[in-house]
């Protein structure tokens, strides 16, 4: 019996670790520069921040950032590196090359740190990083005098992979939560 039901916990636990799939919870933009002039993030068709997919690009929509501005982006739950990021003007840096720095919100201080840098140098650009996040920034650095469209980076989509749950702490707290049950039934029982 006590095996069964050990089991049984195991099981469960391993199942619900397993199945950690990220979503976005919140999205923001602020197309403003440092100084407070407002910008445009790109023209309308490029405005549209829930076009922007946590995964797999789908179809051939984007959101510009615009020169200076940021999107964010709240995850759940906590995610860590590596980042893929997605920019779909990739190829054509000769005559506008866009660039953003990628930030990411620690879970333990709250505070945004510098994760790494994209650009439309290749279709995606890849940052190694490590740590515990639960939110992502992209803020545009593109140079203005080398950029013929003036809207900035680019964003179709981007990766980043969920903080694996640390299964030996789990499974030790299935297997506790198993004896109790099974200590209990003994105790009714006798």
């Amino acid at each position: 019996m006590l095996n069964k039901l050990l089991m049984a916990a195991v099981t469960t636990v391993a199942m619900s670790s397993a199945a950690s799939a990220l979503t976005i919870t919140n999205r923001t933009a602020d197309c403003e520069l440092g100084s407070g002039t407002s910008v445009t993030c790109g023209t309308d068709d490029r405005r549209d921040l829930s076009v922007v997919e946590l995964g797999e690009s789908v179809g051939n929509d984007f959101f510009s950032l615009g020169l200076g501005g940021t999107a964010e982006f709240e995850i759940a739950p906590n995610f860590t590196g590596p980042l893929t990021a997605l920019e779909v003007t990739n190829g054509r840096e000769r005559y506008y090359t866009e660039t953003a720095d990628v930030f990411g919100r620690n879970t333990s201080t709250g505070m945004f740190e510098l994760l790494g840098s994209v650009s439309n140098t290749s279709a995606v650009s890849t940052i190694n990083f490590a740590g515990s996040f639960d939110a992502i920034r992209f803020t545009d650095t593109t140079i203005v005098p080398g950029n013929r469209t003036g809207d900035g980076y680019d964003l179709a989509a981007f990766t980043v992979a969920a903080v694996p749950l640390p299964a030996g702490g789990l499974l030790l707290i299935g297997g506790l939560g198993a004896l109790g049950v099974a200590s209990r039934r003994r105790r009714k029982a006798a």
